[in-house]
Parts: structure tokens; sequence; C-alpha cells
């Protein structure tokens, strides 16, 4: 219940916060990448000027918040990116289990559940404190997918990764609220680097006005391909982005809790 109410409030808030054209976005154009949780957070890099960047970020990229990976159940160096998420110590080991039983089946590389229930059982076993925590659903555009996203699957690959994930086809999620587009670059099957790692939010601000909106992401559906294709102009030269292949995504934001476990009460 107490996650219920967390969801209608920051629903709320977020309704406030974003424009009407937000609901104009036709989610049919969209491809599933899979759902990730992330606590909204800031790297703290002073080039990530207050004028331009919110103090929280919601970002798919691990530079900028903590996003959950499941490498961390098999390193001891990120023990302490596990307490950032909100996973206590005391649930170490039996994350160890719960991750191995799941690997490549319903979670996989970077941190993906396949499905939005997997995510939320995670959350309700793992995460007490959900403060700032945000259950994403992506979406890859469709146009993107048919033309970059063809290319054969390599052995490393599972059925439970982002790029099997996308190969299915699925719709976004009906339910849930967009909270905007993130432009991310892709590497080893992670969602690792934001447009912001190489602070060009600056240039996209002084060439064409595109800012952030209260969450670090974009508002309209132009204004992230204008950010994707600017990158994509640079032909890999380092000069605007890192030396990853970068897209841009839909952001939709889920109940952290399954809200069939626990339906509101009739007054």
């Amino acid at each position: 219940m107490r996650h219920s109410c967390l969801w209608m409030a920051r629903n709320y808030i977020l309704g406030l916060a974003k424009g009407k054209h937000m609901t104009d976005i036709d989610r049919s154009q969209f491809y599933s990448g899979g759902f990730f949780l992330i606590r909204a957070g800031h790297p703290g890099w002073k080039e990530l000027d207050a004028e331009l960047i919110p103090p929280k970020i919601v970002s798919l990229s691990d530079c900028m918040n903590t996003k959950f990976n499941i490498i961390w159940t098999w390193t001891t160096g990120d023990k302490e990116v596990a307490l950032e998420i909100g996973i206590p110590e005391s649930k170490w080991d039996e994350l160890k289990i719960w991750c191995t039983d799941k690997f490549q089946k319903q979670i996989d590389l970077g941190g993906v559940f396949t499905s939005k229930q997997v995510a939320q059982q995670f959350i309700k076993q793992f995460i007490p404190d959900t403060t700032d925590l945000y259950l994403i659903e992506v979406g890859l555009p469709i146009y993107i997918e048919q033309q970059f996203w063809q290319d054969e699957p390599s052995e490393l690959q599972t059925d439970a990764c982002i790029e099997s994930i996308i190969a299915k086809h699925l719709p976004v999620s009906e339910d849930g609220v967009i909270l905007g587009f993130d432009v991310i670059g892709m590497e080893y099957s992670n969602l690792s680097h934001s447009w912001f790692c190489t602070y060009i939010h600056r240039d996209m601000f002084e060439l064409y006005g595109i800012k952030s909106n209260a969450l670090g992401l974009l508002d309209e559906y132009e204004d992230a391909k204008k950010v994707y294709e600017w990158i994509e102009q640079d032909e890999n030269k380092r000069a605007r982005a890192e030396l990853v292949p970068y897209d841009f995504w839909l952001v939709v934001s889920h109940a952290l809790e399954d809200e069939t476990e626990n339906p509101p009460t009739e007054k």
C-alpha cells in the first residue's frame, strides 16, 4: 500500500510537470526494450550546468545515476553501488541466488528485466526503501530498429538481453507514465553513456534551444531525434559523443508495486 500511495503522488506531480504534448506520443511507434530499476541522482560533475540540468536525473545511463546491474552479484567492488540503489547488505546472499536463477531468462546484462512483474517482484524482495526509485520501461523507435538493429545475433546474446527483447517487436505498455526521451549509447548490451557525458547539452541549447525537463529527459520527440542525429553526424569521430552507437529511447515510468496483488479498495 505504501508503494501505491507513493506511485499516485508521483503521478500527480509528474502530471503537473509535463506538457500536454506528452499524452500525444504514439506508443505504437516504439518497440519495448525491457524494464530497468533506476534511482534518480546526479554524478556531481561541475560541467552539468545547474541552469540546464536538474539536481536529480532519471537517466538510462549508469554514468548519471544508479541503475541496477546484475554484475553487482558477481563482483565485490560494486557492493557500495548496490547499497546506493537500496539493497541492504543483509540481502546480498539472497540477491546472488535470485539473480543466478533468473539470469539469461528473466534478467540479463545491463540490468534489463524482461517483464514489469519480475522487476516488481525484485523490488518487493530486495529494495525496502523506494525513495527516488523508478521502474522504467524503454521504447526504441521502430524506424531505428528497422535501419540499425538488423544484425545477426551474436553468440553472446541471450533470450533475455536487450537485443533479443527488441527483436520480439513487443509494443510498449499502454499503462505507465511517459516521462520523456533519453539519448543513450549502447555498449556490450548495456545502455551506458548519456548525451550528458560529453556535455553536448550545452551545444544543443546554444544551437537549437533544446533543454532537458525536470527529470533530465527530453519532452519532445523531435528534440530527442535532433540530438541523436547531431551525434550521428559525427560518424564516431568522438568529437561529439563517446565511441559507441547511440539511440534515443522513450522512457515510461511504471508502478513499483504489482497492483494486482494489492488492488485498491472500493469506498
